[in-house]
Parts: structure tokens; C-alpha cells; sequence
């Protein structure tokens, strides 16, 4: 069971969120427990619109347990039994979280990480750069696997990244790091793996309460900012979930052991590379790799980086490259991301030879598949490429706007077009050229 808040508790807000569950409870049996899971269980099968099992059960034994000690739990059923409507139902539920508010407050913090695992599963469905590809689709739509191979390993050992997934998540322990070339998928495969923690957390059976598990969550580098670390990273989640409106964490929440804290983390480091202070980037890398070892295995890191960001990686850190697209996945890519008709159209362009560099970098054809929606064409030359895509976003009306285009920049800044030039240098001039 989690520890008591220190939040003040909002009766009127959390009697609704647990009248659900004390339900449950109330029913008794010996079973009822098991039978929740299997009943919930079904109800995940909707994916997002789950209630969360691993939630709802440790909050139901919760209630459980604290019904065979508690005369508030005798009251409630009394008055639960007494009650014609759901006004004085819910009445009963609040007299009876009133008379014990430290349990109040420890089944409103299993409400709490519920609903931050819920928002980070939402937060990395969403496709990084979602706008700017003309695509309103959940990363699970257009997700195709990646290859990754183990860096610096004598026997080559490679490995789909399902399958490093899975590693990741039925361990309790080590750090990896993944490197990959500009457009390479690499926050695409950090998205994923933590979308795919949070539905382990959400809809699996397991036996350890949910405030025990290690939780996920996504944070991109250049979100940091200065500080110390888990303020940095209270920062850079408010960044992440921000825009879908999830009420303010308890302080401290990322601080293990602390009262409001959750005591366990997998934290997604996401593009270490776009620190842009050199300095600041290996005190953040130095920092990850002393606290995985110093927090009593609190944290577990996995860092995604350009290629050649990293210069010294301890033997403890497992190291993994991106590979490029093989021509099976740019072609599943292909027909993930282009619309209707037009998906065996683009799925002959990658197939020919003079595209195979287009197609094997996944940001670039992912902007290959938005011209192609909206031009039927596009350069097998990556700068003529990027050149279109610039013109593309230009024309937008919604690309007026001065913020949205230093997003535009930042996407294109993501793919060098030559040793000397970038393609936040094009888009620049364009847009200098344009006011």
C-alpha cells in the first residue's frame, strides 16, 4: 500500500473516482478480487478506454484489507444497505473516507499514478512532429519494427525491437543506450517502448501492487533544463502531458521514497544529443549513469543519441545502434503511412532503386509519404526532398505562425543534408526570404 499523501483530500472529487471500486468491495466473497481482474480484464480489450486492472485490483484489495480492521467499513456497509439513491450512497463513501483521511490519501495517490500512466500512454500514442506530417493517426497505426544490433559486440548480435523491448521490460535491472543517425526512429522506437510499458501497467495480471511497479515514463532531453534532476524531470513530463490537460503532480512525485513520491522509475531519455551545451550533455550522461548505480536501483535509464554524441559508455550500459530500414519494412512503412489509394503508389516509388536512401531513413520517408499524399511526387534527392517539403509547409496557413515554424525547424533541423549544411539552414532562408 503507498504511503499517505500530504496533499489535502478533496472528498467531493475522489468519492466519485473510488465509488467504483468500494462498490466492488462491498460485494465480498473470497473471490472478488480475481473475479474484478477478469471482469476488467475484458473491459481493456477497448485499449485507452481501459479502467487500468493492475490499478483497479490494488486499489480493490486496498479496500479489502482495510475492511477487516476498520468500523468505518461496518458504518459504510450499514449505511450502503440503508441507502435509497446515489446521493446518499456516495454520502456513505464520503463519512467513511472522512473518518480515516491518511487512507483516503494513500488510495488517492493509486488514483494518481493511474491517471499519470494513463496521460504517458496517450502523450507517446502521439506521433513526434504529429502536425507537421499531416497525420492525425496514433503512433500504434503506423508503427513498423525496428532492427537494432548490439554496438562494439564480436558476434554481431542484433535484434528486433520487439524483442529489446521486451528485454527491457521483464528485467528490474541495467541501463541501455540507443544510438541512431538523424531521422533514424529512435524517439519513434522511445515512444513505443514506453507506450508499450504503460500497457503492461494498465491491462497485464501481475501479483506485485501497482504502486510497486516501476514506472514508466517518456522525457525528452532538451525539456530538462538546469536544476536538479528529478525537478528537471517534473519539468519536462509537465512539457510532455501539458497538452492533454492532466492535473498537477503531487511535489516531488519524482523523488523515490519521499512522501509524495513514487519509489520507482524507468525513465525514456529521449535525443541526450539535442542538449546543445557539450557540457551540459555529459554532466546529464555522467549524472544518469552515477544515479542508476546511487538510488538503490530507484532508476532505470534508457537513452536514445545521435550517433558519436556519447564518447565514454561504461561496460554496465547495454549499447544498441539502429539499423537502417530494411526494404520489407520501408515498404510496410510505405503503406502505414500513405493514405487510400495511394498506398501501392508510394509502395512501387520505395521500391525503386533510385529511392533506396530515401527509404531507408524512416523520418525521411515519412515526409516522402506526406508530399507523395499531396503531390503524387517526390525527389529521390534528399535535399530537393527536404527542399519540397519546406515549400509544403510554407503554403500552410497553420504554418504562419512564427511558433509553428520553429517546429518546423526543429523536424528538419533532425536530418543533415550535407557535411556543411542542415536543413534548419534551408528552412531559415526560406523563411527569412518569405517575410
Amino acid at each position: 500500500m503507498s504511503e499517505a499523501s500530504d496533499l489535502p483530500v478533496n472528498l467531493d472529487s475522489l468519492t466519485p473516482e473510488l465509488r467504483p471500486y468500494i462498490e466492488e468491495a462491498l460485494k465480498g466473497g473470497a473471490s472478488f478480487v480475481s473475479d474484478l481482474g477478469d471482469e476488467l480484464s475484458g473491459k481493456a480489450a477497448g485499449g485507452l478506454t481501459s479502467l487500468g486492472v493492475n490499478a483497479a485490483t490494488s486499489i480493490v484489495k486496498a479496500i479489502r484489507n482495510r475492511r477487516r480492521r476498520s468500523k468505518a467499513w461496518h458504518q459504510l456497509e450499514n449505511s450502503w444497505r440503508d441507502a435509497s439513491d446515489d446521493s446518499s450512497r456516495e454520502a456513505a463513501i464520503r463519512a467513511f473516507l472522512a473518518e480515516d483521511p491518511r487512507f483516503a490519501s494513500s488510495l488517492e495517490m493509486l488514483l494518481i499514478r493511474r491517471d499519470f500512466v494513463r496521460a504517458m500512454l496517450l502523450a507517446c500514442q502521439r506521433l513526434p512532429f504529429v502536425e507537421l506530417l499531416d497525420t492525425e493517426r496514433q503512433l500504434s497505426e503506423v508503427y513498423v519494427p525496428a532492427a537494432l544490433r548490439r554496438a562494439e559486440a564480436e558476434d554481431e548480435q542484433s535484434l528486433g525491437s520487439a524483442d529489446l523491448i521486451e528485454e527491457i521490460l521483464s528485467t528490474d535491472d541495467g541501463q541501455y543506450l540507443i544510438e541512431g543517425p538523424a531521422g533514424s526512429g529512435k524517439s519513434v522506437l522511445a515512444r513505443h517502448l514506453v507506450a508499450t510499458a504503460c500497457h503492461k501497467l494498465l491491462d497485464g495480471r501481475q501479483v506485485v501492487a501497482f504502486d510497486q511497479f516501476r514506472l514508466p515514463v517518456y522525457v525528452s532531453a532538451r525539456d530538462l533544463g538546469a536544476g536538479d534532476f528529478t525537478s528537471a524531470v517534473d519539468r519536462a513530463v509537465e512539457a510532455t502531458l501539458g497538452p492533454l490537460g492532466i492535473a498537477p503532480l503531487p511535489e516531488r512525485f519524482f523523488v523515490p521514497y519521499a512522501q509524495n513520491g513514487h519509489r520507482r522509475w524507468l525513465i525514456v531519455l529521449d535525443g541526450l544529443d539535442e542538449v546543445d551545451d557539450p557540457r551540459a550533455r555529459t554532466a546529464l550522461w555522467d549524472a544518469i549513469t552515477r544515479m542508476h548505480g546511487n538510488s538503490g536501483n530507484a532508476f532505470r535509464f534508457v537513452v536514445t543519441a545521435r550517433v558519436g554524441t556519447i564518447s565514454s559508455v561504461p561496460e554496465t550500459v547495454s549499447r544498441w545502434s539502429i539499423e537502417p530500414l530494411s526494404p520489407g519494412a520501408s515498404e510496410a512503412m510505405a503503406e502505414r503511412y500513405a493514405r487510400g489509394a495511394q498506398r501501392k503508389a508510394l509502395k512501387k516509388y520505395v521500391q525503386r532503386p533510385e529511392f533506396r536512401d530515401i527509404a531507408r531513413v524512416p523520418l525521411l520517408l515519412a515526409i516522402a509519404a506526406s508530399l507523395f499524399d499531396h503531390d503524387a511526387t517526390f525527389s529521390a534527392q534528399r535535399d530537393k526532398l527536404l527542399e519540397a517539403y519546406v515549400d509544403h509547409l510554407l503554403d500552410k496557413a497553420h504554418l504562419r505562425e512564427p511558433a509553428r515554424r520553429v517546429a518546423a525547424v526543429a523536424l528538419l533541423g533532425r536530418v543533415a543534408l550535407t557535411p556543411k549544411a542542415s536543413a534548419s539552414d534551408i528552412i531559415k532562408v526560406l523563411i527569412s526570404a518569405e517575410s
